[in-house]
């Protein structure tokens, strides 16, 4: 805009530009993120049809990166302007001399995502990430929320156990001493983890055999068996059929498959 009002006697001009989003944006009339600029460009428009009677503006867009020259030469000068600073103040559009107002929305999202940035820095450093990482290093994160939205409480509670390893079997009874043993009281072989308990305690072979048939006939990945919202069915089938929590949990409520 400030270059055709630059002319005189101008009839009509083309603006190609190679963002439909933005081509967009320019018909909207709704408030929303970075429309003061819209609003100057409208009142430039207003402007030029005073001073150039009867002009014609119209935008088109033009395809990125396809060899058009003029659109080639504008991301040429646009990359100079970032590696060798921007015109003179006064040779810049009025708008653009002084710094671009925030919008709510924006400054609402990015003081969100500081505050994301330091609560992942926190978890990182606490005594606990050490241990979750295993099973999901994402973790503090939405998905686990949306994992977990569905559950009925008790179902919640059994699958928060089994990521923070807070879970009752013998390692951490005898940890937090409630127990004499850490030794699996199933098949008295080895000690009672969630690996052991899951994954190798012969006592639950048939319960195992039926979890590795419900999670795809493949290797069960303890990681994914925790994380996932098509495994969980199997997980607490298993724990029911094995019955190791029940004096503590009770029966667990059934969890219809998906």
């Amino acid at each position: 805009m400030k270059l055709i009002d630059n002319e005189w006697g101008i009839r009509s001009a083309i603006i190609y530009i190679d963002n439909q989003a933005s081509i967009t944006a320019t018909m909207l009339m709704k408030p929303s993120a970075g429309h003061n600029i819209f609003d100057t460009i409208h009142k430039s428009i207003m402007t030029l049809q005073k001073k150039h009677a009867g002009i014609k503006i119209k935008i088109k867009w033009v395809p990125g990166h396809k060899g058009v020259e003029g659109n080639e030469k504008a991301d040429e000068e646009a990359k100079k302007a970032i590696t060798d600073g921007s015109s003179p103040a006064d040779k810049l559009p009025k708008l653009l001399r002084k710094k671009l107002l925030y919008t709510k929305s924006a400054m609402v999202q990015a003081y969100g995502e500081k505050l994301k940035g330091r609560a992942q820095r926190a978890w990182m450093t606490s005594q606990w990430y050490n241990r979750m990482k295993k099973t999901d290093p994402m973790t503090p994160s939405n998905k686990y929320l949306k994992l977990i939205t569905p559950l009925p409480r008790k179902l919640t509670s059994t699958l928060l156990q089994l990521r923070t390893g807070h879970v009752p079997l013998a390692k951490h009874l005898h940890h937090i001493r409630k127990a004499d043993s850490l030794t699996c009281p199933a098949c008295q072989q080895a000690k009672e983890t969630i690996q052991h308990f899951l994954l190798h305690c012969p006592a639950h072979n048939t319960a195992r055999q039926t979890l590795h048939n419900n999670t795809g006939g493949r290797s069960i990945d303890i990681t994914k068996l925790l994380t996932t919202p098509k495994t969980l069915c199997a997980l607490f089938l298993y724990i029911t059929e094995t019955g190791r929590w029940q004096s503590t949990l009770g029966k667990l409520p059934t969890l219809e498959e998906e």
